[in-house]
Formats: C-alpha cells, structure tokens, sequence
C-alpha cells in the first residue's frame, strides 16, 4: 500500500481525517506536509526532516501562532529522536546553535551535479537603458539564452500589474479602503485588489477624485506587467507566469512546473514560489528583475532574506549544462555588500549579518516578543498596550528588558481594525520565558477592560 501520509491545508477535514487514522494505524510510515504536519500523530517517532528551514512560511502568523521549526526542535527532544534542518541558506538562529556547538553542522561543501557556479552580472539601473522594467543589456542575453536552446526565468516578487494606481493630474492614489496600504492593479481581472485584506473592486477608468480620464498612471512593476514587457519584446517566445494569481491550485501549480521540465515553455516568470528547489535542467538564464524592495524594509531581517533569495535564485541557473548558468540582477545599490552573496559561500555573508546584529543587540542575540492589540479605535488600542506596559513595569515585571513601544503597527489599519504592538526585547529567551505569563496577564487584563482584541507573537519574524 501507500506508506506516505500526506497532510496540508488544501485537504478536507475528511480527508485529513483519514491521514489521520492511517498515520495512528501505522499504516503510513512516513508523513510528508507543511507547518501543520508537525502536529502528526505519529506513534513510533523515528526521525524529523525540517527542509528549507529558514523558509518564514513554517511560521503560522494568525490565530494560533507557531514556528514549525521550533515545536520540531521541541518534538524531537521529547521523542528522543534527531532532527534534520536542511537549508542552502540557514536562518542566522540555527547558524547561531551550529557555531555555538549546540547543534551539529553538517556541510555539503560539493553543488548537486554541476560544473561551474553561474556567472553573475549585476546590473546598475540608474544608469542602465531599460523598458518596461528590464534593461537592455539584460534583455541581449537573453536572447542569446534563448537562441542557444535554453530556458530563461525572470523573477519578482510582486504579483499583480503594478503596485499602485495614480492620478497625475490631482495625485489621487489607489488606497484599500480597510487597510493602510495601496491595492494593486491586476489587468486580467480588470481589479484593483488589497494583498492584505482581499478587498477588490473594478479599475476606475477615470479618476475618482478629480474625473480626468488620461491622468491615471499604474506606477511600478508586477508580475504581469512584466509578462506584457516579455510578450512585445519576445513575442516567439513561449511565456508563463507562474505566481499565486495565475496558479490558485497546487494542481495548476504542478501542470506549470511540467511543462517547464518538458520544454514547452522558454521564459518563466514569477514570484518566490519559484525559488524554491525545483530542479529545471535546462535553465541558462536567471534573472532577478528588482532586487532593491527588501533593502529598503522596515524589517531588520530584510536583508538576510533578500542574500538567501539571491542564493536560491542564483541555484537555480545551470544545474546540468557544462557551461555555467547566469545570474543577472537589476538594482539600484549595486555596491551593496549583499550581493557579494553571489560570489562568495553564504556563510561568509551570515556572519556579517550576524555580527551587525550583535552590535544592534538584535535577535538572535537577544530575544522579543511582540504584544499585538486591534480594535477600530485606535486611542483604545494604544491605551490598552500602555496600561499593559506600565501595570507590568510597575509589578516588577521585566526589569532588565527593553520596552519599545506602544507604537502603531507598520500597517497600522488593516481590514478596517486599528493595530498597535508593543515590543519587548531581553538579553536572551530564559529571562523571558520566565516573566512571560505574568507579562501575557497584564495584556489579557487590559484587552478585557478596553474591550480590544490582543495576540501575542514571540520571536516575531517581521514587524505586523
């Protein structure tokens, strides 16, 4: 019989269900899935394989909040069995249990079956003749890759048409209504859609504040557009997009990674969906189309995820040809350090970063937890984090931690509801752990008497 269980969100209760049983029966001897399937009623716990462990997707954000990774690291030691992280790009916290000798570090200093690492360009935008949204020079190469009988795969990760709609004539924006944030042009649907909320309404054809009808300018890039960009100037070409938009199933999504493997496809564009391990042999070219939003994040983190980006990119390209892949990049800060990346092993760059976080007393060599408050009020929600704060400082709560904050969320209106957070950071997790519940008290406490809603996030992986 079939001895994998498989078990992910796309699955009925019924179905997940009879994994279940299957699982407990010991009839399914290995469970493969995503973050939830390290719940898996497994009986007789041999060994946990964690791959892509620095993927923040094994980080469940709402409800319930979770790091797969971590309930793994717990579940091993419980079951007294190893626990494998695999990753080409380790989070800075599993490098930081490696180079401490806590964990064993284990090297595959060898690429999976190739020659030579790709050549790497990058490419300065500010000077670089482009149109719409891709240089020249980049586009030349291409089609030499493409001439040579090889596939290309151009990568952004923004989907939609373009990021927001502007008026030119009265500097109106396409703001959600619910959220602090611009809806994104999706031309195919004729939509303008919030990627926070869901909200969707119909393309204006005319300014809603002014009614000029040729003010209206979609401004930046998405993956769409950038398939409009493909198609005029490679119209021989066979192009697909692969991103949420255009595969909603993970059986569309499969069919468009076969016909990549089966040569029906030359230009592959998407967003990160595609970075991640697929192995398509016949890839000369990739190309990163804006490699500057995560430089320029509110997010400490941006960084480290933008190097380990570039290196799951750049993977991709070459994997069994005898001449090297390429890896092109288009940014604006072409002599920002994170691209050494590319040239260089990816630990070289972990330890800078990891060293700049030292100095910044940021994790992992220290650790937060972020205290969430929502409600449409927003006075209410900053009040209610700074009883929270004052209460528990006054209790003698957290005396040696740093406190930032109430302060409102980055986004701080989002599907209609006003969010704040209130940050707090400790030298290291033990000290937290053990004022934590007393700190989560004051929070449930003062969410009642404000009557707003609260969650907390610890090790927060990004600022909500």
């Amino acid at each position: 019989g079939n001895t994998a269980a498989v078990l992910h969100s796309g699955l009925t209760q019924s179905q997940k269900f009879s994994e279940w049983k299957r699982i407990l029966r010991k009839e399914a001897r290995v469970v493969v899935g995503a973050r939830s399937a390290v719940f898996a009623p497994v009986p007789d716990l041999g060994l946990i394989i964690i791959d892509e462990e620095h993927d923040a997707a094994y980080k469940q954000q709402d409800g319930f909040r979770y790091h797969a990774r971590d309930l793994a690291v717990v579940r091993a030691r419980q079951a007294g069995v190893p626990l494998l992280l695999g990753s080409a790009t380790p989070s800075l916290e599993t490098l930081q249990h490696a180079w401490a000798g806590a964990w064993q570090h284990l090297r595959l200093p060898a690429r999976a079956a190739t020659v030579a690492l790709p050549a790497v360009r990058i490419l300065d935008m500010r000077s670089a003749e482009a149109s719409g949204g891709l240089a020249h020079e980049l586009m030349r190469a291409m089609r030499q890759a493409l001439a040579a009988g090889g596939q290309v795969m151009l990568f952004l990760n923004r989907r939609g048409y373009a990021p927001l709609l502007r008026c030119d004539a009265c500097g109106w924006c396409s703001e959600c209504p619910a959220c602090d944030a611009m809806m994104t042009v999706h031309t195919a649907s004729r939509q303008l859609q919030c990627h926070h909320c869901g909200r969707a309404q119909p393309v204006p054809l005319r300014c809603p504040a002014c009614d000029s009808s040729d003010g209206l300018q979609m401004i930046g890039l998405g993956t769409q557009r950038l398939e409009q960009t493909v198609a005029r100037q490679f119209p021989q070409a066979r192009v697909l997009r692969i991103d949420s938009d255009a595969c909603t199933t993970g059986r569309q999504f499969a069919a468009a990674v076969a016909q990549v493997h089966a040569g029906a496809v030359d230009i592959i564009l998407g967003t990160q969906w595609l970075s991640k391990g697929h192995h398509f042999a016949n890839l000369h070219l990739v190309a990163v189309v804006d490699a500057d939003q995560a430089l320029f994040s509110v997010d400490y983190r941006g960084e480290e995820r933008l190097a380990q980006l570039l290196v799951q990119v750049g993977g991709r390209a070459g994997r069994e040809m005898t001449n090297a892949g390429q890896v092109w990049v288009q940014t604006r800060q072409p002599q920002h350090p994170v691209f050494n990346v590319l040239r260089e092993p990816y630990e070289t760059t972990a330890r800078r970063l990891d060293s700049e976080r030292h100095t910044a007393g940021l994790p992992p060599h220290s650790a937060q937890v972020s205290l969430l408050a929502r409600h449409r009020d927003a006075v209410r929600v900053m009040q209610a984090l700074a009883f929270t704060r004052d209460g528990a400082q006054a209790a003698g709560i957290g005396r040696d931690w740093q406190w930032f904050g109430p302060a409102p969320a980055v986004m701080p209106r989002k599907d209609g509801q006003q969010r704040a957070q209130l940050l707090v950071q400790a030298a290291d997790k033990s000290s937290l752990q053990r004022e934590l519940p007393q700190l989560v008290a004051w929070l449930q406490a003062q969410a009642k008497a404000f009557r707003v809603r609260c969650a907390v996030d610890i090790d927060p992986l990004w600022l909500e």
